[in-house]
This record gives structure tokens, C-alpha cells and sequence, in this order.
């Protein structure tokens, strides 16, 4: 009969590989759980923890350091995903705890550009801003090949793109 081994109580454990790098850190030495994958350099890879709250977190470092990180979180807000760029360009995919959901994207600068959101009541909004931080808008009206029916497209702080364009005429063009 099978008889499990006695556990091994610690408060940290540090696995190295065969050159005797450590590769595995797994702690709760400060209190809160912690995984850590290291890179041969002994620098971070990736990290799994908790906050003070008890919402979990896992960071992706990149080896290449003028490259991009990545953070799954689960906050008191609600869920996220974010990329980061040195220098300040970053993206971030968010569903938060009433139910809306977006997409928001920074450039290089760090000045928001994109906001592409749905609310909890299903309302879609596309927010362009300028290299400024301001937002932009325009108005612009379509005819439709049909000739007598006129349809004006109102975008606030919208997409402005000739694909996009090409697809909302030729949605209006079916008689939307």
C-alpha cells in the first residue's frame, strides 16, 4: 500500500538547473505566495503571485529588455490584460465588474490614441484621439447607390479608414 511521503514545510524552495542557476523560485516568505521562473541570467521571467486582496497576477518579462511585457491580472475592478513597450507604447484588454469591455492603445509617447469600448448595455463606442490626447471627430454623409436614400454616418471621435469607410458604405448600399 501507497503511504504519501511526509510534506516538506518551508517557506521558500529555489530549484536550479544542472549548471546550478536557479530557474524555480517559489516563496511566501513575505507573506503572500509567489512563482517565479528566472531566465539562465537569473532575471525574471515570469511571475505568478497574488495582490494584498488575494486577486492574482501573472507578469511575462522579455528576455529582449527593448522589448514588450505582458500582465494577466484579475483586480477588485475586474479582469485585464496589458502589454507594455519601453518608452511608453502599451495596449490593454480590460472586462470590468459591471460589464464593460474594451480595448484602449497608447503610443510610443505614452498619449492614449484608441478606445474601442462596449458598455453593459451593449452600447459600442470607438474613441480616436490625437497625438495631443484629444479627442477627434468628424461627420460625414454617404449616399447610398440606391440614389434617393440618403444616409448620414455621425462618427464621434470614430476610426477614420478607408477599409472601414469601404465596409460602412457597403453596408448602407443593402439598405440599412
Amino acid at each position: 500500500m501507497y503511504t504519501s511521503p511526509t510534506p516538506v514545510i518551508t517557506d521558500e524552495i529555489k530549484i536550479v538547473d544542472s549548471q546550478g542557476c536557479p530557474r524555480i523560485m517559489m516563496s511566501a516568505r513575505s507573506g503572500a505566495p509567489v512563482i517565479r521562473l528566472l531566465q539562465i541570467s537569473g532575471a525574471l521571467s515570469m511571475e505568478v503571485s497574488p495582490d494584498a486582496g488575494g486577486h492574482p497576477a501573472v507578469k511575462l518579462a522579455n528576455p529582449d529588455l527593448r522589448g514588450p511585457t505582458a500582465a494577466l491580472a484579475v483586480d477588485e475592478k475586474g479582469t485585464h490584460v496589458k502589454s507594455d513597450r519601453p518608452g511608453g507604447a502599451s495596449s490593454y484588454l480590460f472586462l470590468n465588474n459591471v460589464g464593460e469591455s474594451g480595448v484602449v492603445f497608447d503610443d510610443a509617447n505614452g498619449m492614449r490614441r484608441l478606445n474601442i469600448l462596449v458598455g453593459p448595455d451593449g452600447d459600442a463606442k470607438i474613441e480616436r484621439f490625437g497625438s495631443d490626447g484629444k479627442p477627434l471627430s468628424y461627420s460625414q454623409t454617404l449616399r447610398t447607390d440606391r440614389g434617393n436614400q440618403v444616409a448620414q454616418l455621425v462618427r464621434s471621435s470614430c476610426v477614420e479608414h478607408p477599409i472601414v469607410d469601404q465596409h460602412v458604405r457597403g453596408f448602407l448600399s443593402r439598405g440599412a
